[in-house]
């Protein structure tokens, strides 16, 4: 018997498994997985960090969730996402002081007067939540 209102999912990327090849390494989880996890498609798009972007897998994930397990409350994905900065955002973090703690106030008049485009923080369009 299932035990559990739910069942709560973070997911930030996908790769291949295999069998180990050789014993693995490392203690605890990384010898627990009992598998090699780390092999991924080089034509696969990649996060800032390196990171695999594969949408399908999450897809898989919650369907081998679903089938195994049946959660009475559902799945509920807690975590997801990747670490894709765009050029502006990263343009803004070369600014003198963009990365030091300021009241909104004090940031946004610095932006210079003559700026072609909006604070990318001020934007009332900015996704804040999903």
């Amino acid at each position: 018997p299932i035990s559990s209102d739910f069942f709560g999912l973070n997911s930030y990327s996908g790769n291949f498994a295999t069998e180990p090849k050789r014993p693995l390494k490392g203690g605890g989880y990384w010898e627990d997985i009992g598998a090699e996890w780390w092999h991924r498609d080089p034509a696969w798009e990649t996060t800032d960090m390196g990171w695999p972007v594969v949408p399908w897998a999450l897809r898989e994930l919650l369907l081998f969730v679903q089938e195994r397990y049946s959660p009475p409350g559902g799945i509920i994905i807690t975590e997801n996402g990747c670490a894709c900065e765009p050029p502006i955002s990263a343009e803004l973090d070369e600014r003198p002081g963009a990365l030091e703690p300021q009241a909104a106030a004090e940031r946004s008049s610095q932006r210079p007067a003559d700026a072609a485009e909006p604070d990318l923080f001020d934007d009332p369009e900015r996704t804040r939540f999903f």
